[in-house]
């Protein structure tokens, strides 16, 4: 597994929906143990959409897990100064699987994608100006988004940062034995 970094937008309004900062908050339990999704499409070497399929069976995802988010992983609240002002971004540490080869390679080496959580929403009220005010949620999962994707989110991405704890170890215990 590789350690990466997730940031989203936790107090914006996109497609005409808004997470309360509270409900946000509130949803942080359920962060813990979902699954970091995408579809790898070879012949662009890129990454789709949340590829949500609607028929008479219900919705179904054409996206397949390429890590998660692991119950001991760190969540934290980030402000970030920008031109716009101070923005909030809810921020994970994830993991991804090298066993999915050509994704994690593909994050390796670009570095950044854009994602967007999927939620279920439990409460929620509308507005005079028809946006969705989402007062309760979970989390579903964290898309990874394509280059040319843009997320409901602006600035919500995937960084790869480093390889986790436990390849370090493993690297350096290799190191060691064969100075032996």
């Amino acid at each position: 597994s590789v350690k990466a970094k997730t940031n989203f937008k936790n107090r914006s309004v996109a497609n005409n929906v808004q997470f309360s900062q509270e409900s946000t908050i509130n949803a942080l339990p359920t962060l813990k143990n979902i699954p970091i999704v995408a579809l790898y499409k070879e012949d662009e070497n890129n990454f789709g959409d949340h590829e949500i399929v609607q028929d008479s069976n219900g919705i179904s995802y054409g996206t397949y897990p390429i890590g998660m988010i692991p119950e001991s992983a760190e969540q934290w609240i980030e402000e970030v100064q920008t031109d716009e002002g101070v923005k909030q971004y809810l921020c994970s540490d994830v993991l991804l699987w090298k066993r999915q080869k050509k994704e994690f390679q593909l994050i390796k080496t670009q570095r950044n994608f854009s994602v967007s959580m999927e939620v279920g929403m439990v409460d929620y009220d509308f507005s005079s100006n028809n946006v969705c005010m989402v007062n309760k949620f979970y989390f579903t999962a964290i898309a990874v988004l394509g280059n040319g994707v843009k997320p409901a989110f602006d600035d919500a991405c995937i960084n790869f940062s480093k390889i986790g704890t436990f390849q370090d170890m493993m690297l350096e215990f290799k190191k060691y034995t064969k100075q032996l």
